[in-house]
């Protein structure tokens, strides 16, 4: 039932993904570092550079640290489909691992 799509999958695209050797969090971070002032985003005439982006994600992730989530646990996240709300998404990666 899950291989159905394969009977019109192009040929020239791969089946299966491969893993990147590092996370969003740690490509942001990174190019934070060396592009702070670059567009990370742009979106409807928003610019958001590296740095404030890697900003928003560490504020969201003090805040929900604060309030108790610990890494493990779930936490739904209902955004509108902004440049704003990618902090939101990139919080995934920056929880500490156990």
């Amino acid at each position: 039932m899950f291989d159905r799509h394969f009977a019109v999958w192009p040929e020239q695209v791969p089946r299966e993904l491969e893993l990147p050797a590092t996370n969003l969090y740690h490509n942001i971070t990174v190019s934070a570092l060396r592009y702070p002032e670059h567009p990370a985003i742009h979106y409807y005439g928003t610019d958001i550079s590296y740095r404030e982006l890697q900003d928003q994600t560490e504020r969201l992730a003090g805040y929900l640290q604060q309030a108790g989530v610990q890494a493990g646990d779930r936490v739904l996240l209902s955004t509108c489909r902004t440049a704003r709300s990618t902090s939101s998404a990139t919080l995934q990666f920056c929880a500490p691992t156990p």
